[in-house]
């Protein structure tokens, strides 16, 4: 995933396109009960993934499963280490 994450900023300093990657990315599925996300409500906010390339913000988000469990998303599906919900 690194690779592609580079790539996609180097696509888009290529088309003088802002760095800013659109979907939010969230955890899936609820790490203590199992249950999945299934188009649950999203808080999502802006962070920094830091690539060799530089710089380039995405979105992250939380939900809340139906037993009441915060997700917060946290990187290891995508490859990511996350050392605050702002910088990752």
């Amino acid at each position: 995933m690194c690779d592609s994450y580079s790539a996609a900023l180097d696509a888009l300093r290529d088309n003088k396109v802002d760095r800013v990657l659109a979907p939010v990315h969230a955890g899936e599925p609820c790490l203590e009960c199992g249950q999945e996300r299934n188009c649950k409500k999203l808080t999502a906010w802006a962070a920094l993934l830091y690539t060799i390339p530089g710089r380039l913000q995405i979105h992250v988000g939380m939900w809340t499963c139906g037993n009441g469990h915060i997700v917060r998303y946290d990187g290891a599906e995508d490859g990511l280490c996350s050392t605050s919900p702002e910088t990752v």
